[in-house]
């Protein structure tokens, strides 16, 4: 029986992924009670596409500023609401964040 609802399927994830979920960055600023532009020009977050839906790209840097992940907020809740680009791995958020911060970052 038919929801009416179209459904994507990705193959790397070998789970469905529902069209009607997706989330802008102008939804989840709002949601958040942010500026949108505070969430471009200091977090680097921008609109994408994911599997046929609005997603939100947020980028993970390390301490450089170099983009080390990548993560898709795809939904504001529900458990398919976060995926991480093909081959990431999960890492801290805001590292480029520790200098302007006054943190000190050793390595060694």
């Amino acid at each position: 029986m038919s929801t009416g609802r179209r459904v994507f399927l990705c193959p790397r994830l070998k789970e469905s992924v529902h069209a009607d979920r997706g989330l802008t960055l102008a939804e989840y600023a709002n949601a958040k009670r942010l500026p949108l532009n505070f969430l471009r020009d200091e977090f680097r977050l921008s609109d994408v596409v994911y599997v046929g839906q609005p997603a939100v790209r947020i980028p993970y840097l390390d301490t450089t500023g170099t983009e080390i992940a990548v993560q898709f907020r795809l939904a504001m809740d529900g458990p398919e609401r976060f995926r991480w680009r093909s081959g990431d791995k999960a890492c801290p958020y805001g590292l480029w964040l520790l200098e302007k911060a006054g943190v000190l970052v050793r390595r060694g």
